[in-house]
């Protein structure tokens, strides 16, 4: 009769976990350990509005600096200036505990899914962002045991103002089996020749929780043949392999711009040469887990148009290599903090040439001079 209660109390405590895991609001009527905080950009000065903080070209400012134990909850971002590509200028860094180099490195628009330089409103589990792309939200959970500084460096040529809050839990002790948030920036362009391009690679120990993935084509064409592709701890054969990149990020049949909770499309061109897109996919429900090591790559490799020599004309030939402008976020979390890390990539090979036509500007310019009016003739019954 023991074992029995036993087993009964085990099986009320798992549903338990497992029904206040699927809904956030069943922790909210239970005692939380630890203490609310806030850090911000914000002053305590009744008779100022002066709640941003301005951000040089080439300036780094240390946001703020947490003491632990203690967990990031929540960042909001706010950014103003006349800077239009500050999602691709603007370098998010964040550093756990003593370590020196950054767990968190990627352009702040890619860390909120929106690839490319580009803006985008987003709603999912993790990342929220509305006010046409300018207000950004995450609600990945950071722990720390010791410290975490937060950092912002300007690589554009504008001033910047940013808007900021960290909302984070100060905590009696290091919680058990924690793992830190990692988050890494990665492009290839020029791409190597017939190769996959590689979202991540590295070691440890811990689990892959998402993926944000930015394309700008080379063909006009269509590109979502590739597939993905994971080798865990070492595989020389990937154990899980996708059926096309579409697939990966839960469409089909092409894409079209959505966003929901786990997968999204947040920003997608009309199929053509140098067409943009961004999507995104979070893990959180099927995190992949390693031991040792994990590598995650998805092939270059789709419809490609060539030109037939004998006739001039453009061919369409099905599942070629494309040279395609490839750049990423991996998002993860492991045992340790990063020890090391990938060459960031300078501003200037991060943003694609482009052409701009500031209307604003040339709506100022416009003058207007005295004419004849012209009539048209109608008849009238």
């Amino acid at each position: 009769m023991r074992h029995v209660l036993t087993h009964a109390v085990l099986v009320a405590m798992m549903l338990t976990t497992a029904l206040a895991a699927a809904d956030p609001l069943a922790e909210v009527a239970r005692s939380v350990e630890g203490k609310g905080r806030r850090a911000s950009s914000g002053l305590f000065d009744p008779e100022s509005n002066l709640d941003y903080h301005h951000l040089q070209p080439g300036e780094t400012q240390t946001l703020t600096t947490l003491d632990g134990p203690g967990e990031i909850r929540h960042l909001w971002f706010v950014i103003a200036g006349q800077d239009r590509r500050w999602s691709r200028t603007l370098v998010l860094r964040i550093y756990w505990d003593d370590a020196e180099t950054p767990s968190v490195e990627t352009p702040l628009g890619d860390f909120f899914a929106a690839g490319n330089g580009m803006r985008a409103n987003v709603d999912s589990l993790p990342v929220q962002v509305t006010s046409y792309g300018r207000a950004l939200n995450c609600y990945w959970h950071m722990p720390f045991a010791k410290k975490a500084r937060i950092e912002m460096t300007n690589e554009g040529p504008h001033r910047l103002c940013v808007y900021w809050q960290v909302d984070w839990m100060e905590l009696p002790k290091k919680p058990d089996k924690m793992l830190y948030f990692h988050a890494r920036y990665r492009q290839e362009f020029p791409p190597k020749p017939f190769s996959p391009y590689v979202i991540f690679e590295g070691e440890g120990e811990g689990h892959y929780v998402g993926t944000v993935f930015s394309s700008q084509c080379s063909y006009d064409s269509w590109f979502g043949e590739s597939d993905d592709r994971f080798f865990i701890d070492g595989e020389r054969e990937p154990s899980i392999v996708g059926t096309g990149c579409e697939d990966y990020f839960n469409d089909g049949w092409s894409f079209r711009e959505f966003t929901n909770a786990n997968t999204g499309v947040t920003i997608k061109e009309p199929n053509g040469e140098d067409c943009r897109f961004t999507a995104y996919r979070w893990h959180v429900r099927a995190p992949i887990t390693f031991s040792k090591s994990l590598k995650v790559e998805i092939e270059r490799r789709s419809f490609a148009k060539v030109v037939d020599p004998a006739t001039g004309k453009p061919e369409q030939h099905d599942f070629k290599y494309r040279p395609d402008f490839c750049s990423s976020v991996a998002f993860w979390y492991q045992t340790e903090p990063a020890t090391r890390a990938l060459p960031f990539p300078p501003v200037e090979e991060r943003i694609n040439k482009e052409i701009l036509l500031d209307t604003a500007d040339m709506v100022d310019q416009i003058k207007t001079t005295g004419g004849a009016r012209a009539y048209q003739a109608v008849n009238r019954v």
